[in-house]
């Protein structure tokens, strides 16, 4: 009796140890890997993604989501002090520049997923490395994402502006045909939105001469305020505050508040980016599109940069990191982001999904016409770390607190100072 009392307490306690092994190894095998977001670059598609990969791959994802205006300075605090998440998401190659990527993150050109991309040249550097992996191939067609049903009940179809002042008089028409609606609705609480009228307003106004333009003044020869471009887009935005086309509560509106009042129908329109789009639909309504044409331009602004995840050189995890670009740059896990956010994938055998028809004609229609424009950002890299100094002057501008000098004299300032100090070409 006494020997099976002992087999069974050796048993057990070997089956104990055995447990707690594998319960060590189960531990040992999950990876904690921390992702750094924003608001409007975060979408719930994230939190599906984790799990499976959680429950899949034993990657736990950690995902922070900061508020928009605060997200650029936390990157580069971050940076700075070396406290920083295991993958981040920015705008690539755009914030390349700003980031000093060259010195801060790891090269991801020999990834297993760079063969698959369909438009590697939108994130390769002029060295051909790639700092960040791409989740669409394209990004950014600036327009006015408006709620279908909405207008369609006010007596208002398929609306297509060919110059600004027809532009104003379609915000009037809604706000004749309802006075609970607001014709255009504005954000400047998150100033990223504000940003939008002016950065792909500038590149439409100037049609052609945009890239001279921007060249000559990254190289010194031309000042921001000797362009009467960007004077007139200022005041035609300006225009749809003063004529109260807008929400009365636009600067202490957010982002969130103009996506909830399009959806409502409590707004007709936002002026945005397609990303905009899944939202919307979400909550059932049907959205159509179509662009501003600044200074009677009919053209279309378009981004020379796509969403990126970053893996930061003194990331903790690095290993970890790149699982997760691995994994999600395959259609298992990005399937689910298309299926939730139908666009343009960067990657080839992944299923976009179902894309609002309403952008594709859109997008077809100013792509078959060679009618796009690069947005201004896309061509001053090395201003990138200080757009918010620029943005926070649009917000003060719609305020009433500068006029149109002000604005353009106090960035010639701001950037003027930038390139000098960081010895740019030509300063």
């Amino acid at each position: 009796m006494k020997k099976i009392f002992f087999l069974v307490v050796c048993l057990s306690l070997a089956s104990l140890i055995w447990a707690n092994g594998v319960q060590d190894k189960k531990e040992e095998n999950f990876q904690d890997v921390s992702l750094l977001t924003s608001s409007a670059k975060f979408k719930e598609a994230y939190r599906a993604i984790a799990l499976k990969m959680e429950q899949e791959e034993g990657l736990q994802i950690d995902i922070q989501v900061i508020p928009d205006d605060q997200y650029q300075n936390l990157i580069q605090i971050k940076l700075t002090s070396n406290e920083v998440p295991d993958v981040l998401m920015q705008n690539a190659p755009e914030q390349y520049f700003a980031m000093k990527a060259k010195e801060t993150m790891v090269d991801l050109s020999d990834q297993p997923w760079v063969s698959k991309m369909l438009n590697p040249g939108m994130v390769t550097d002029k060295e051909g490395k790639v700092w960040a992996m791409p989740q669409e191939s394209g990004s950014f067609f600036g327009a006015c994402y408006y709620n279908m049903d909405l207008l369609d009940e006010l007596g208002i179809e398929d609306p297509a502006p060919k110059t600004f002042n027809e532009f104003v008089d379609l915000l009037k028409e809604i706000k004749i045909a309802d006075t609970n609606v607001v014709p255009l609705y504005m954000n400047h609480r998150d100033s990223w939105t504000t940003q939008i009228f002016m950065t792909a307003g500038y590149s439409i106004a100037l049609g052609d001469d945009g890239p001279t333009v921007y060249g000559d003044i990254m190289e010194n020869k031309r000042k921001f305020s000797d362009v009467p471009e960007f004077k007139a887009v200022l005041k035609q935005f300006k225009t749809l505050i003063d004529e109260k086309l807008v929400n009365q509560d636009h600067l202490s509106a957010g982002y969130d508040d103009g996506l909830a009042a399009v959806a409502s129908g409590k707004s007709a329109m936002v002026y945005n980016g397609e990303w905009v789009i899944s939202g919307l639909e979400a909550e059932g309504a049907r959205i159509g599109a179509f662009p501003i044409p600044w200074t009677d331009n009919d053209l279309m602004s378009t981004g020379a940069y796509v969403q990126g995840f970053f893996i930061p050189n003194k990331a903790n995890n690095i290993e970890g990191a790149l699982k997760f670009l691995e994994l999600y740059s395959s259609s298992e896990y990005m399937d689910i982001y298309y299926d939730e956010n139908p666009g343009f994938p960067a990657f080839k055998n992944v299923n976009g999904g179902d894309v609002n028809p309403e952008l594709m004609a859109m997008v077809n229609k100013y792509m078959e016409n060679n009618a796009t424009v690069y947005q201004m950002n896309d061509f001053m890299a090395p201003l990138s770390a200080l757009w918010g100094e620029l943005w926070g002057a649009y917000v003060e501008y719609a305020a009433g607190n500068m006029d149109v000098d002000e604005v353009l004299k106090y960035w010639d300032d701001v950037a003027g100072n930038h390139m000098e100090t960081t010895g740019q070409a030509g300063w």
